[in-house]
């Protein structure tokens, strides 16, 4: 159990938001091989970075999802279906 709170406190620390430094890759993905820690939101930040959602500058990601909601809501509801 102690183990699991040491490697949540290692990703807190990585991707604190107000820290402003830019998310080594490399480094990052070799974080996550050894397993993301099941925490609510932290497995989700995570993958976002993986994927390239999120940028690896931290200071740009309230911009970044601000701007991808905001696309979201604009686009119409294509794939709403009307049931016969």
């Amino acid at each position: 159990m102690e183990s699991y709170i040491a490697r949540i406190g290692q990703f807190e620390r990585y991707l604190a938001p107000d820290d402003g430094q830019v998310i080594c890759l490399p480094e990052f993905r070799h974080l996550c091989f050894g397993g993301i820690p099941d925490k609510p939101g932290l497995r989700q930040l995570c993958w976002k970075i993986l994927l390239g959602y999120l940028p690896l500058d931290k200071s740009k990601w309230d911009s970044v999802l601000m701007e991808q909601r905001r696309l979201y809501y604009a686009s119409p509801n294509c794939f709403q279906y009307s049931l016969p």
